[in-house]
């Protein structure tokens, strides 16, 4: 379950008035994902990002407390998962490379994903990191990610040193 999370206390509670509609909506229709994580320091964003894990170095929505990530719960019944952040496709991935469907019943459970958040990020109460570059497909090159918009504004929170 995603709401049920002590994850989302973290955020900012502007953040998680836009992004918890969303998670309750996923929740009810009984889709198997779970919270992976929200705030980030800026130093692990850092790491993050000299990795290619993000695209943003130093600052960002994790770090604002606006943002969560969720992957499958493989303590439910995921359709075959391989792991949390399976995608059930073959290696070409959602960077533009060709994908094909390797593993349907996983695959499945994010474009069940993608039909809750798509009208949300549509109407812009929330952004989703799986409509960045879609490019006409239905997921694009983030789909774990959903933020709060105008993250931006948000106060830093204290950094550990």
């Amino acid at each position: 379950m995603l709401i049920g999370s002590h994850k989302l206390a973290a955020l900012h509670d502007e953040a998680r008035k836009a992004i918890l509609p969303v998670l309750v909506d996923i929740d009810d229709a009984g889709l198997p994902f779970m919270v992976y994580e929200t705030a980030r320091t800026a130093r692990r964003q850092r790491e993050l990002y000299r990795k290619g894990a993000s695209k943003l170095d130093g600052d960002g929505p994790h770090v604002r407390l606006a943002a969560v990530d969720i992957v499958l719960d493989l303590e439910r019944d995921t359709g075959g998962a391989l792991g949390p952040w399976d995608l059930g496709l073959d290696d070409g991935g959602l960077d533009g490379g060709r994908r094909k469907v390797k593993r349907p019943g996983v695959w499945a459970q994010w474009v069940a994903l993608a039909k809750i958040v798509v009208p949300y990020h549509r109407e812009r109460k929330v952004r989703w990191g799986g409509a960045w570059g879609a490019k006409g497909r239905l997921i694009g090159w983030d789909p774990y990610h959903i933020e709060a918009p105008g993250w931006y504004r948000l106060p830093m929170p204290p950094q550990p040193k």
